[in-house]
């Protein structure tokens, strides 16, 4: 029996999971450095001891409405892509262990996010969508997140 532990957090209305293990860090939503001109995905910059970390708008990628950061959200700092990147959630929920088995595949149900979906879980009476962090956000929208904070790091 192969367990996976998954990370639970919550956007809305909606709960969805990533492997806990791509996970670096969770922290209190907090003043984010705005980045002029920069590509949609980019909510931010966020400095940790010194590392610079662009936030981005999962908002965006899950289909929810945007919003502005409120001090009651969390910041997850993660692995995706040969990138560390951060998002922010409304909220934490828990962690949880699953099977791979017990994941169900979503076909069909998801038009439009279907690419960034592992599956879905029951848990309490509810769905939770499940999440690869490196399909939540593509290598080519992360480049291009990348490719900006540098061209803008140059000296002019």
């Amino acid at each position: 029996m192969n367990m996976h532990a998954y990370l639970l957090f919550g956007i809305d209305d909606q709960s969805y999971a990533i492997d806990v293990h791509t996970v670096r860090q969770i922290i209190r939503a907090v003043e984010l450095t705005p980045v002029q001109n920069g590509p949609e995905l980019l909510l931010g910059l966020l400095n940790m001891r010194g590392r610079i970390i662009p936030v981005l708008d999962i908002r965006r990628q899950v289909g929810k409405p945007l919003r502005q950061l409120l001090v009651t959200d969390m910041i997850i700092i993660a692995d995706a892509n040969d990138h560390i990147i951060a998002f922010t959630v409304d909220d934490i929920e828990t962690v949880a262990e699953w099977r791979s088995a017990d994941i169900a595949p979503s076909t069909g149900m998801f038009p439009g996010i279907e690419d960034i979906i592992i599956g879905t879980i029951g848990r309490n009476g509810r769905t939770v969508l499940v999440y690869a962090t490196d399909q939540l956000f593509s290598r080519r929208e992360l480049n291009r997140v990348i490719d900006h904070l540098d061209h803008h790091k140059k000296p002019s």
